[in-house]
């Protein structure tokens, strides 16, 4: 008896002991967000250290949440279009990742995110669109900045995903761009194109586009000093020049107008469009349950 309860006492220790260790290696997530469905954690980032020999990240970052909009609002996305529920997937060309309700909500709580992680963490978010048509399936992924990129991991999207809640399926594939591609990582064209066992990830040179944004705004906003000069006396042919360039003021005006009417019907078709996918979607997830409905009434008749 004695002997049993020695080997009891040892096992028991042994199992405390495994248990503690395994807490103490275990990667650790923090979350430092979450409101609803939405959710932004501090996630030990596995590019770091380890067997990717990699540097830490260059956290915390004090990235404001007005240069991560700025940022987001470039980047791209392409669909497959060759995988299954290719019905209620838009052209495979590429489209702005996220759209402008979509940033404002986002931007900051990635901003806060970046503030409070460590060289060791990236960002991680899962983010539930209230655009209509694009509450189907959640953004996911992960954010981090080792200078001097911003390092930007895509892992679900709306566009690519659609899930039935009761049969989800395995995730798409897709490809990630930037705006200007030119302040994307040399040779991070296999890294963009992402797989099945790798998700797609840009790498931004985000000082530089930041700063070269900053400098075209300043052009833009730089007021032309005027001169004082002499102005000659008018000619008859200078007289007539506001009479002769009438007709194309008019015209630009007519033009102005198609171009808002276009625009309003481009509008209009999208909506249409978005609406008819989230009634395809609807479709498809009825007709999931119908087909599961026989086997499971044939099961309980057993």
């Amino acid at each position: 008896m004695l002997l049993r309860g020695s080997l009891i006492g040892i096992a028991g220790f042994l199992l405390i002991a495994t248990v503690t260790n395994c807490a103490t290696l275990a990667p650790s997530s923090r979350v430092v967000y979450q409101q609803g469905r939405t959710v932004i954690q501090l996630e030990p980032d596995p590019s770091v250290g380890g067997m990717s020999k990699q540097e830490g990240n260059t956290h915390p970052s004090a990235t404001a949440a007005s240069q991560l909009a700025k940022l987001l609002d470039g980047m791209l996305i392409q669909h497959d279009p060759g995988l299954a529920m290719s019905v209620i997937r838009r052209s495979a060309t590429f489209e702005p990742v996220f759209n402008s309700d979509e940033i404002a909500t986002l931007a900051p709580l990635l901003s806060r995110g970046l503030k409070q992680a460590d060289p060791s963490q990236r960002v991680g978010f899962t983010f539930w669109s209230s655009t209509p048509g694009r509450g189907y399936a959640p953004f996911s992924g992960a954010v981090s900045v080792r200078d001097p990129y911003l390092i930007f991991a895509l892992k679900t999207h709306p566009g690519s995903d659609w899930r039935d809640p009761e049969n989800p399926p395995p995730p798409s594939l897709f490809a990630l761009d930037f705006r200007q591609d030119s302040y994307l990582k040399p040779g991070s064209e296999e890294e963009r194109r992402g797989s099945y066992k790798a998700r797609p990830m840009l790498q931004i040179d985000y000082r530089r586009y930041l700063s070269a944004l900053q400098d075209q705004s300043d052009q833009n906003t730089t007021p032309v000093a005027s001169t004082p000069a002499a102005m000659p006396a008018p000619s008859a042919s200078s007289t007539a020049a506001p009479r002769a360039s009438q007709p194309d003021l008019q015209t630009i005006n007519e033009l102005q107008r198609q171009v808002k009417e276009l625009t309003q019907d481009l509008i209009r078709l999208r909506h249409e469009l978005v609406e008819t996918e989230q009634l395809l979607a609807d479709k498809v997830l009825e007709l999931n349950r119908s087909k599961n409905k026989p086997a499971e009434s044939g099961s309980n008749q057993k």
